[in-house]
């Protein structure tokens, strides 16, 4: 069985921090040293924390791939991980950062992370 993990984008600090605590019945995380605060992380654009989960899959290198990752091989390019990769599945996806075509995860362990879209924008051709 897959153990669910997650991390999360503190977009006030511009930092990645580990999750140790959601409450979905309260609206509540506790991420990093920071002690449980209120967040509805429901809303990317107003809430403080972006939670990211862990696909389950792991890179080449065998590091955990989480959603918003940015992965990387030699001959196949850039791919950003994204959910869902389908409306009726649940299920992550690759997205090609060149073109934005799309495929699923079942190859991931052929590629590198090199970083995420929020600490590295510059990956996916942002700022």
């Amino acid at each position: 069985m897959m153990k669910i993990k997650f991390r999360a984008w503190d977009k006030d600090k511009k930092s990645l921090l580990p999750v140790k605590l959601i409450d979905f019945f309260q609206w509540l995380v506790s991420c990093g040293e920071g002690s449980i605060e209120r967040n509805s992380f429901k809303n990317e654009r107003t809430d403080r924390h972006v939670l990211m989960q862990c696909t389950g899959v792991k890179d080449r290198n065998n590091k955990d791939i989480y959603d918003g990752d940015v992965l990387y091989h030699q001959m196949q390019g850039k791919r950003e991980v994204y959910y869902p990769f389908m409306e009726h599945v649940a299920a992550f996806g690759l997205r090609n950062v060149e073109n934005g075509m799309a495929g699923d995860l079942s190859d991931s362990h052929i590629y590198e992370i090199i970083g995420n879209i929020y600490e590295n924008p510059e990956l996916l051709g942002g700022e």
